[in-house]
């Protein structure tokens, strides 16, 4: 159901994610690169992305939590059959992440 490597995948991608926001951090607050940041929150936050972040984005973990599967193996199996649609497009890969908006 759930490879490894999708996760493995998901944390060497925030692992560079945090690394980015620990450089940008470093940077002097006029320099153009920093400038592309408004605020130091925004840089907290960054620093913040673990891999389960991306795996709680994943399509059938939205679709457990907003209550339309019981479980994460009927989940799956609706997106492999081809039961759910995000906006016109029907999706059948479990993989999927959706953004937030």
């Amino acid at each position: 159901m759930f490879s490894l490597t999708f996760f493995f995948s998901y944390n060497k991608l925030s692992r560079e994610i945090r690394s980015i926001a620990d450089k940008l951090k470093e940077l002097d607050e006029n320099d153009p690169w920093r400038c592309v940041i408004p605020t130091k929150k925004s840089l907290l936050l960054a620093s913040k992305v673990s891999a389960s972040s991306f795996c709680r984005r994943r399509l059938p973990s939205l679709l457990v939590r907003s209550h339309m599967a019981e479980e994460l193996k009927v989940a799956v199996t609706f997106i492999e059959q081809g039961h759910v649609r995000v906006g016109p497009d029907i999706i059948r890969d479990p993989a999927f992440l959706v953004t937030r908006y």
